[in-house]
Formats: C-alpha cells, structure tokens, sequence
C-alpha cells in the first residue's frame, strides 16, 4: 500500500503513474430507445400507483395526496323502439312435386 497514492486533484497513481479507470458505456439505437421506453414505462407506474393510492385514501377521508374529481354520472337515457312482432304460428308447407307410387 506504501505505491498506492493520490495528488491533490483526487486523482490516483500507483507508483508514481496515473491509474485509469474509465467506465465508457456505448448504447446502440436500439438500446438507448429500449432505455428511454424503460423509463417511459417506469414514470407512468409510479404515476398510476400515485392515483390509485390518492382513490384509496380519499375513500378513507384521507386528502393529503388529493382526491380525484368527481363528475356527476351521466344521465340515462331510454329509447322507445317499436315492438317486435312474434313470427305467426302457422307453417305453411312447401309445395314441390309430389312422389307418386
């Protein structure tokens, strides 16, 4: 440990030579939209697990995260359609030629 020291820039050398130590990441494309989407994706859920603990709380009287608003529902609305008429009971047989003994 006596090789082992810094400079007063924080920087290391051992022996009286610098140490390098770099931590390069290279992303391809693809890799840095997969990273983006992945962070996409992780905003949104906590973003949903905020609304869904602000709906659970605000049921329980609970307002510190905020209650969701409320709309009024929506107004039922009925349509008249005529009546269905059932088929008639009868059946007429179909008329073809007649097998003759």
């Amino acid at each position: 440990m006596q090789k082992l020291g810094r400079n007063n820039k924080n920087e290391l050398f051992w022996d009286g030579k610098p140490i390098v130590t770099r931590n390069q990441y290279v992303f391809t494309n693809y890799q840095r939209a997969l990273a983006i989407l992945a962070i996409i994706a992780s905003l949104a859920t906590i973003l949903t697990g905020l609304n869904n603990a602000a709906v659970f709380m605000c049921g329980r009287g609970v307002n510190w995260l905020g209650c969701p608003l409320v709309s009024q529902p929506a107004p039922k609305i009925f349509l008249e359609l005529p009546p269905i008429s059932a088929p008639s009971a009868t059946v007429q047989p179909k008329s073809g030629p007649k097998a003759s003994n």
